[in-house]
């Protein structure tokens, strides 16, 4: 199997997860942002539904779709170039099995650089996700809406729409607005990611190679259970870092991860660092468990017409047989033919 075919697939389950988890992310944005105490689950998707329909719970969604093929290129191509670094500064095989400690510094590296294309990617999902909809629309147009445009004090159009604005008021530096939290956040959890997941999956497949359990099946224990606790053990800086993110670009309510902690702690206690909780957790396992069926499903189709192409092709005598039995009935053809115009 190429590197293509892999990537290739991985886009595919990336692409899966997004969709299918973004209803649930935006529940769980705007419990986090919510300006007015507690919003249960419940009470935020009926308040969606009544004031916006289906369609609000996918706001925002168009952007990590359009970028999840490049973020997964990113996160992918440096985890598996920092392993062969590691592997060959330790002196062993390239193709060899590593280490945790390697497969957990990886983690960690890809997922610090891939923090290039998601942060503005997140800072423009939240925007859209955050602004206009039911729950921060009593917000004071004083203060700015969270989705609001800076410039003309409408919403913003789209991603495109967003970006520009950002860019026009604080530069490329408001494309990174809340790079600090989101470092603190991805850095290590994709670390203890990719720590969890080949330990799950290897540690499965020594014990359940012989019980039928497949390696489709096992590969989505993995990732649905590593992402669930890696997700839930930064819940509270996944917080702070949807609160710097939705604030208001003109008039800011935070001035930095440090006094955002401090601001909330003091409004809310510390139970508002634990805002979304059930909602990440339960995203967490749908994401998982679409990215890794489609991946599965995806790879295993290519797998299996590449395949079967090689088998055609390796095999000369079937190829001429199909040839005769064409050539035969292309024959038959012409005598009813020549027969029907005597």
């Amino acid at each position: 199997m190429d590197v293509w075919t892999d990537f290739f697939a991985g886009c595919c389950g990336g692409i899966a997860g997004t969709f299918f988890g973004h209803p649930i992310d935006t529940v769980k944005v705007r419990q986090q942002t919510h300006p007015h105490g507690q919003l249960s689950t419940r009470h935020c998707v009926q308040l969606a539904l009544k004031n916006e329909g289906v369609t609000g719970l996918f706001k925002g969604m168009s952007s990590p779709i359009y970028t999840a093929a490049l973020v997964n290129a990113t996160f992918f191509g440096v985890y598996g170039g920092t392993v062969k670094v590691m592997l060959k500064f330790s002196e062993k095989p390239v193709n060899s099995v590593p280490e945790y400690k390697t497969v957990a510094a990886a983690g960690m590296v890809a997922g610090t650089v891939q923090l290039l294309v998601c942060c503005p990617v997140d800072l423009v999902k939240i925007k859209l996700q955050t602004g206009s909809s039911a729950v921060n629309g009593p917000m004071p147009k004083t203060n700015g809406s969270l989705n609001a445009s800076p410039i003309a004090s409408k919403p913003f159009k789209g991603p495109i729409d967003c970006l520009m604005t950002m860019y026009k008021t604080q530069g490329i530096r408001g494309w990174y607005k809340g790079l600090v939290p989101m470092f603190w956040r991805d850095g290590p959890s994709y670390g203890l990611y990719m720590f969890l997941y080949e330990l799950i999956l290897r540690e499965g497949k020594e014990k359940y190679s012989t019980s039928g359990l497949g390696e489709g099946l096992l590969a989505l224990i993995a990732g649905g259970v590593t992402g669930t606790v890696t997700w839930v053990s930064v819940l509270p800086i996944d917080v702070v870092k949807s609160r710097i993110q939705a604030d208001c670009v003109v008039n800011p309510k935070y001035r930095g991860m440090l006094d955002c902690i401090r601001v909330s702690y003091r409004a809310e206690g510390w139970r508002v660092f634990f805002r979304g909780f059930y909602a990440i957790a339960f995203r967490a396992m749908i994401v998982n468990a679409a990215t890794f069926f489609v991946y599965q499903s995806t790879l295993t189709h290519l797998q299996g017409r590449r395949e079967g192409g090689a088998r055609g092709a390796s095999c000369p005598g079937r190829q001429e047989a199909g040839g005769a039995k064409k050539r035969r009935a292309r024959k038959k053809k012409q005598k009813l033919k020549n027969k029907r115009n005597k």
